[in-house]
């Protein structure tokens, strides 16, 4: 849909899903790789009866990608795992998605 945001408004989303990668405290700061320009979200799905439910388990989700419009090979990675409770939640998705992303951007040539 064209003209759905504005430039400033998708400039401030993108500035805080880079957040979510670059600062410390971010969700997604282990998915940090030096000199790659990432940004992200991370998300858990509580799967349960009811609001009351306290046995459901839970999806644990983390999309990733680059920020950089000149990169060669540019990326967005989805990822989904099921029942991340008591496995760290989202955190899980964040620290297997990592391995992709290094993988990735060594056979690109993007990281050495």
């Amino acid at each position: 849909m064209e003209d759905a945001f504005t430039p400033e408004a998708a400039r401030t989303v993108q500035e805080d899903l880079v957040q979510v990668i670059e600062n410390p405290g971010g969700t997604g700061h282990n998915a940090r790789i030096e000199g790659i320009p990432l940004a992200g979200k991370t998300g858990t799905a509580e799967i349960k009866a009811s609001k009351e439910d306290t046995s459901g388990t839970e999806l644990g989700w983390f999309n990733v990608f680059t920020t950089d419009p000149a990169m060669e090979n540019p990326l967005l990675l989805i990822s989904m795992v099921e029942d991340v409770k008591d496995r760290g939640g989202s955190g899980y998705v964040v620290d297997k998605t990592k391995t992709v992303l290094e993988q990735w951007f060594r056979v690109s040539g993007s990281v050495n």
